[in-house]
């Protein structure tokens, strides 16, 4: 059993984003122990089942920096070991917080 410290570590992440992990139920098989510890299971791979690449520009002039962006993301992603299911790109600007595609990314059950 890995304690929240060394799954941290393991992952290259701090210990308050594994902590955060921790929280928001992404960790589904760590446990708490009598003492309060959390402890994970050492065959927990902590390689997500779906992943999927968000680029977002603020405008159309800003169309090639767009794919940039999402090339950029994809080779990122693939340097970690992830295959990358989707890409999602959109064009919004800063000035509101319509985030169409986003939003229905995040809302998406799959």
């Amino acid at each position: 059993m890995w304690t929240l410290k060394d799954y941290a570590k393991q992952h290259g992440i701090k210990y308050r984003a594994a902590w955060n992990r921790y929280k928001r139920g992404l960790i589904p098989e760590a446990i708490k122990d009598e003492f309060g510890k959390i402890l994970i299971p050492e065959n927990t791979t902590g390689k997500p089942s779906k992943v999927v690449c968000y680029a977002r520009v603020s405008s159309t002039m800003n169309k090639q920096n767009l794919e940039t962006q999402a090339e950029r993301l994809i080779s990122y992603a693939n340097a970690k070991g992830l295959k990358v299911d989707s890409v999602v790109k959109e064009i919004g600007s800063g000035l509101n917080d319509a985030r169409p595609k986003l939003m229905r990314l995040l809302t998406d059950a799959d």
